[in-house]
C-alpha cells in the first residue's frame, strides 16, 4: 500500500558576500507499505518533487515571488540570466515555437553573439533529429548532448553552429503551455559534461516559469 501526502517548506542560505538564497520546495511524499510497520515511512518513503523553485534574492523573501511574478514574454532574458547566476559557466536560453508547432519561431540566448539565436530561428520541427530543441519538442522529453563534437546523433549543421559558438555539451527540456510543448529552455556549457552535471530540479523550475511567463 502506497501512503501519499503533500509537503512544502521554504529555507535559505546566506552567501559569503551576504546574498540570501531562497529555496521553495514542494514535494509529494510516498511512503509504501502498511503505516505503523517497522520498514514504513522512515525506510521506504520516496519524494516525488513537483516544483523546486530557486531564486536569488538579496532584498529578502517577498521579492524572490515578485520576481516570479513579473515574468513575462518580454523578459525572458531575467529568467536566464537568474539560471546562469544559479550554475556558474552555464550558458542559458529558450527557443519557443509557433502556435502550429511547425518551426521554432523565436530564439533568446543572452549570453551568445545574436548569431547563434539567428541559426535556429525559423529552422523547421521535422525532421525531429535536427538539433537538441527540435529533439525536446518532438518527443515531449528533456535532451541531452553531453559531448557535441563527437555526437552523430544531430545535423551536422547544428553540432557545426553550437562549436563556432564555443558550445560542447547542451541540454534541452521542453517547455509545455496548456499541455503541449511550446519551446525549450535550454542549459549548454562550453566543456564536455557528464548527463548528472546537469541541476534537474534547476532545469525543471526554469522550464516551468518560462511556461508560465508565456500564458501571460
Amino acid at each position: 500500500m502506497a501512503v501519499s501526502s503533500h509537503a512544502f517548506s521554504e529555507q535559505a542560505t546566506t552567501d559569503a558576500d551576504g546574498t540570501i538564497r531562497f529555496f521553495a520546495l514542494a514535494a509529494d511524499i510516498v511512503a509504501h507499505g502498511a503505516a505503523g510497520t517497522s520498514n514504513d515511512i522512515a525506510a521506504r518513503n520516496s519524494v516525488n518533487y513537483i516544483v523546486c523553485a530557486c531564486l536569488t534574492s538579496s532584498a529578502g523573501k517577498n521579492r524572490r515571488m515578485d520576481e516570479l511574478k513579473k515574468l513575462t514574454p518580454d523578459n525572458l532574458v531575467t529568467l536566464c540570466e537568474r539560471v546562469e547566476t544559479l550554475c556558474p559557466g552555464a550558458i542559458a536560453g529558450l527557443t519557443i515555437c509557433d502556435q502550429q508547432h511547425t518551426r521554432i519561431e523565436r530564439a533568446l540566448f543572452p549570453s551568445l553573439p545574436a548569431s547563434f539565436a539567428a541559426a535556429i530561428t525559423d529552422v523547421p520541427l521535422e525532421p525531429s533529429e535536427f538539433g537538441s530543441c527540435v529533439k525536446a519538442i518532438a518527443r515531449r522529453e528533456v535532451i541531452t548532448c553531453s559531448d557535441i563534437e563527437n555526437s552523430r546523433f544531430f545535423d551536422p549543421q547544428w553540432r557545426q553552429v553550437c562549436l563556432d559558438h564555443g558550445l560542447q555539451a547542451i541540454q534541452s527540456r521542453p517547455i509545455f503551455v496548456h499541455g503541449k510543448p511550446r519551446g525549450t529552455f535550454v542549459l549548454a556549457f562550453k566543456e564536455v559534461r557528464r548527463e548528472s552535471d546537469w541541476d534537474a530540479a534547476l532545469m525543471m523550475f526554469a522550464a516551468d516559469a518560462a511556461g508560465e511567463a508565456l500564458l501571460i
